[in-house]
């Protein structure tokens, strides 16, 4: 008989391998892709990392949810292997008569930890060769898990590093080499760990590694606590995700093993010298050997390693309960953690009773019996084999039928309002006039705002104050010449707090600084937490007295307190902005929002009746033209519906009205309400007289590396850079085409440039980025692109690299993300770009102004 082909023999044993690793480990790679995703967007991942190294309590408690989580991934999917593989493993060795049996500890308890084993001992050599060969890959394969869940926060780590320092190299790049080095480690030590003289020395290697990772460990918290964000803490960071990588392999490989190599080896270094005059130094000897090896010799017990995990799951939830209480006080990075690690818990608690339950109440084929449980065992038992299943269909219809009658929490709130009290647009435009003729600026602006998170909050605020004091003269403000400022997401509720902070700081300038800088709360860490938290309980379980603070609303309570302005929930959106501006000129605010019925939602801090909005912005809904003649929405309510993206804030429901997430997924340079309303003004006879002898400004304020390049690189050019466009498949293109949201910000930005004329001019103001090859191919979907764009880009970074050579250290700054968090060191570099940077040097160049 012919011998089989050996390659084609290991291949099949791989493919079936593969077949069991999926079938038994999809929970655990659920929870890796979604650490993946989470912790390596490259919008938010810079953040994160800077954030968690400031603080040494959220630090420690990273690093213990890490290594438990690592060792949790590669070890829960025995429970399922075990039940996919007992009928097949019996009847392979049906002779031998191969039995599980599972033990719960307590056994008094009605759930606990649960452990098995198989009788006899040598089940593994009973197999045939190729179901050893089988069993081989798949181990391979299911340890590999915890090296690949290590590895995905090297990719985060590195693309911090590429984005602070500005390296030419990859984030993903370096990252990558270094998951591929763990790989190559754990591989090896794999090979070498088959050799009993090896499994020793590797054993006492491992108890010597974990004693330096503790003490590197020690360290990192305190060159955390000392020194924050640094090279120093962050080469710390490195090392000891390295070493705990290696020491993953090491004691995943040799685990089960520890109890009698190092058994044997903890005996021998003992040193026992009753009678000796030195007794209490050999004792002090005896507690460093025990010290050394006793962590790893307890871990090779099943129960103690199991107890171990399960206090990491008490830990999470532990963590998940009090970051909804105080939210602002955990790193994002935890958070994720804290509830993957509760989510792999409600999955796999009932999947191992329910196995465990089985095995005792439920009668099995070959050679075991069922076994006598006490009445609360049994109660228990059908629990999890009857009801359980049950319970997950009851929760989806109940998330269903909530979803269709739904309830209270994500509803915006009404306050009274007084329509003779507001200012309309005949007031509006008497006001305007009034504050051009006190003004030396010939100019009238139109100010628009991308969104880009919290990021773009700062931003605006940080612009709009230097725009207070700006002017043609250098000492008149802008805003007096405004007619409008019109923001998306972050952007428009950064123009709303400005306005809140002006009018309270107007005579304490000093403290506008300060007060803007206050604003970086973590408000990712919110969203995180309540998301999976309380928002979850209560959008199955409606509380009849539940106050409806959602995760939206809690951040405006924040906001509010930070500013010290409580008028901003006590008045209305159109009443407050009428509150500032009777006493100083504020110009028109415009928050936009897009609705889930496919329409734009606008809020005008002017009154305009219904007649009247939709002449001036057509298309749009007006968010607060409701059935209730003496109320409307809030302020800071109202100025919330510009910034919820999905998922993460709440769509917020207006009644009568609609349900409305951010702007940005309709327009996001807030642009189109300037170009409408520009339009309308032209038009109507009373104003346009206004404009007359006057030059027309629009300013769009960005933050963003592909607004930039969008604003910057006309679409003539951009044809003229491309040598070699990146092709796709029909497919990829249909996705990336309907997920494309830059379609119509950049068609208005077009719009608004071929105005440009005598009298209409067109700048920008821009926090500027590096630009990587990747930002340019990817923004022209191109291969290759010319020598001039190259030069454009390094001259670009260049500018960037002076401009912060000059402050006191590369550590000290860092460029934002846009996300819901920002670091100290991001909004050190915003100021140091207003400050020392040419972000101005379009304006100046458009209205005259000279230092």
């Amino acid at each position: 008989m012919k011998e089989p082909n050996p390659i084609l023999v290991a291949f099949h044993g791989i493919l079936k391998a593969l077949s069991r690793f999926l079938k038994t480990c999809w929970v655990s790679l659920l929870i890796f892709s979604v650490v993946a995703v989470l912790l390596t967007l490259p919008f938010q991942s810079g953040e994160l990392v800077i954030d968690l190294l400031q603080s040494p309590f959220n630090l420690g408690v990273f690093w213990v949810l890490m290594v438990c989580l690592s060792l949790v991934v590669s070890h829960y999917p025995d429970y399922l292997d075990i039940k996919r593989q007992e009928r097949g493993a019996v009847k392979l060795v049906n002779d031998a008569n191969v039995n599980v049996q599972w033990t719960m500890s307590p056994s008094w308890s009605w759930f606990g930890i649960l452990t098995f084993d198989r009788t006899p001992k040598n089940y593994y050599f009973l197999l045939p060769k190729d179901e050893q060969r089988v069993y081989r890959y798949y181990k391979i394969l299911k340890h590999a898990l915890g090296v690949l869940f290590l590895s995905s926060f090297y990719f985060i780590i590195f693309r911090t590093y590429t984005e602070v320092i500005g390296c030419s190299w990859t984030g993903n790049g370096l990252g990558l080499c270094a998951s591929i080095l763990s790989i190559f480690i754990y591989l090896l030590m794999y090979k070498l760990g088959k050799k009993k003289p090896n499994q020793k020395r590797m054993l006492i290697l491992l108890t010597v590694l974990i004693n330096v990772g503790l003490v590197l460990f020690v360290v990192l918290l305190y060159s955390s606590y000392v020194y924050g964000w640094s090279k120093q803490t962050f080469v710390l960071f490195i090392l000891l995700n390295f070493l705990a990588t290696v020491n993953y392999t090491l004691f995943r490989h040799l685990r089960t093993k520890a109890k009698n190599i190092l058994g044997s080896v903890k005996d021998k270094a003992r040193i026992t010298r009753a009678d000796s005059k030195y007794n209490l130094f050999f004792k002090f000897l005896n507690f460093v050997v025990a010290s050394i090896f006793d962590p790893v010799v307890h871990m090779s017990d099943h129960k103690n390693f199991l107890k171990v995990q399960s206090l990491g799951g008490v830990l999470a939830l532990l963590l998940l309960v009090a970051s909804n209480i105080w939210p602002l006080k955990f790193s994002p990075i935890v958070i994720i953690l804290s509830i993957l690690y509760t989510i792999y818990g409600l999955i796999i608690h009932p999947l191992k009773h329910r196995l465990y339950y089985q095995s005792k109440l439920l009668k099995k084929s070959v050679g075991s019996q069922v076994q006598e449980l006490n009445w609360g065992k049994r109660m228990f038992g059908h629990f999890y084999l009857y009801a359980v299943p049950f319970l997950g269909i009851g929760l989806l219809l109940i998330s269903y039928f909530t979803s269709i009658s739904g309830n209270d929490l994500h509803t915006l709130e009404y306050v009274g309002e007084d329509k003779a009290e507001l200012i309309d647009q005949n007031e509006f435009r008497e006001m305007f006039k009034t504050s051009l003729e006190k003004s030396s600026d010939s100019n009238i602006y139109f100010i628009a705002s991308y969104g880009g998170g919290l990021t773009a909050n700062i931003w605006n605020n940080l612009i709009l104050d230097s725009l207070d004091h700006y002017g043609p003269n250098g000492k008149t403000s802008i805003l007096n010449n405004t007619i409008s400022l019109s923001g998306v997401s972050g952007g428009g509720m950064g123009q709303g707090v400005y306005a809140a902070i002006q009018h309270n700081l107007r005579d304490r300038r000093a403290e506008v600084l300060p007060k803007i800088d206050s604003l970086r709360g973590n408000f990712l860490s919110l969203d995180l937490a309540w998301m999976f938290g309380k928002d979850l309980i209560r959008e199955l379980i409606d509380f009849p007295f539940d106050k409806k603070v959602d995760r939206a609303k809690k951040s405006l309570e924040i906001y509010q307190d930070i500013i010290g302005e409580p008028k901003m929930s006590e008045l209305s959106y159109r009443g407050y902005w009428s509150y500032i501006s009777k006493n100083s000129y504020f110009p028109m605010l415009i928050t936009n929002s897009a609705g889930t019925h496919n329409v734009q939602g606008l809020a005008t801090s002017v009154y305009w009746n219904t007649t009247e909005f939709s002449k001036v912005f057509p298309g749009s809904v007006d968010i607060l033209a409701t059935d209730r003649p003496d109320s409307s929405l809030k302020y800071i309510q109202a100025l919330s519906t510009c910034n919820r993206f999905p998922l993460v804030s709440p769509a917020a429901k207006i009644e009568g009205v609609g349900h409305f997430v951010d702007g940005g997924y309709f327009e996001n340079s807030g642009m189109l309400s300037q170009y409408k309303l520009y339009q309308y003004l032209r038009s109507d006879t009373t104003w346009d007289s206004i404009f007359k002898d006057r030059t027309v400004v629009f300013v769009q304020i960005m933050n963003s590396t592909d607004d930039f390049l969008n604003d910057t690189i006309s679409i003539k050019k951009r044809q003229e850079n491309i040598l070699e466009i990146d092709e796709s498949g029909e497919f990829s293109a249909v996705i990336s085409t309907g997920t494309e949201m830059q379609t119509l910000p950049y068609l208005v930005n077009r719009l608004v440039k071929n105005m440009v004329s005598d009298s209409v001019k067109y700048t920008h103001i821009a926090l500027p980025y590096h630009i990587s090859d990747e930002d340019i191919l990817g923004f022209l979907n191109a291969k290759k692109y010319s020598q001039n764009l190259h030069s454009f880009r390094i001259n670009h970074n260049h500018r960037i690299d002076d401009l912060r050579s000059d402050n006191r250290s590369l550590w000290t700054t860092s460029f934002p993300t846009t996300s819901r968090l920002v670091v100290p060191e991001s909004f050190e570099y915003m100021q140091l770009v207003k400050r020392k940077g040419d972000i101005f040097r379009g304006l100046d160049e458009v209205i005259g102004r000279k230092e």
